[in-house]
């Protein structure tokens, strides 16, 4: 029986193991009973067979994540930014189990993207931030999860770290001048900002003196 394990591929057992994650105890029982008295080719049959079924199970799951980001991007779109990232966030979780294939990745990056996009426009910054670091943390050079990044640090009063987003989105925006030159305004008006709030702390150091000395 040892040699027959041979028959059985790696993605087989990822599917195995996959399947024992979340089966409970009445499962486990169900099983025995049905592996018992199995041959060999029996069982790598059957291994065949739940690969073959979870792989249909991820296409539908894939499946109906795509058409629950078609419908969160039409609500973006209308400016319904609360109702979009709910449908982008059961997307996300649709395909959350199998993240390694290739098309539930693209499918979970762009999600992660609207939701930044709608996160910074209903203000609520750091949840921005939070979608925007999944993205660059596989992908560093995001144009898109960078200038979004900068804009909700700004939000957040991050200066510094907002700059070093802003700065890098330009430097990435070379090729698209119109974009990089909305992209250095975002930062001069962060800056601008800065040092009016700045001179507002300090006054005393900004503003002239409106009152007169007699000698």
């Amino acid at each position: 029986m040892m040699g027959s394990m041979g028959n059985i591929t790696p993605a087989m057992m990822q599917q195995a193991q996959a399947m024992a994650r979340n089966m409970g105890p009445e499962d486990w029982e169900r099983a025995r009973a049905q592996m018992q008295g199995m041959s060999p080719e029996q069982l790598r049959q059957q291994a065949a067979s739940a690969q073959q079924h979870m792989s249909s199970q991820e296409r539908y799951m894939l499946s109906a994540g795509q058409r629950l980001k078609a419908e969160g991007n039409q609500l973006h779109s209308a400016g319904s930014y609360g109702a979009a990232l709910e449908k982008y966030e059961r997307a996300k979780n649709n395909v959350r189990a199998f993240i390694s294939n290739h098309e539930a990745m693209a499918l979970f990056k762009a999600c992660s993207l609207n939701l930044s996009s709608c996160y910074l426009n209903l203000k609520q910054y750091s949840s921005c931030v939070v979608q925007c670091d999944e993205v660059l943390e596989g992908e560093p050079s995001n144009l898109k999860a960078l200038y979004r990044r900068g804009q909700a640090r700004l939000g957040l009063s991050q200066w510094a770290t907002a700059a070093q987003d802003l700065e890098r989105a330009a430097q990435l925006s070379a090729s698209d001048p119109e974009q990089q030159r909305t992209i250095l305004a975002k930062l001069k008006a962060g800056a601008s900002s800065v040092v009016s709030q700045n001179c507002i702390a300090q006054h005393l150091y900004c503003q002239p003196s409106s009152h007169k000395h007699s000698y």
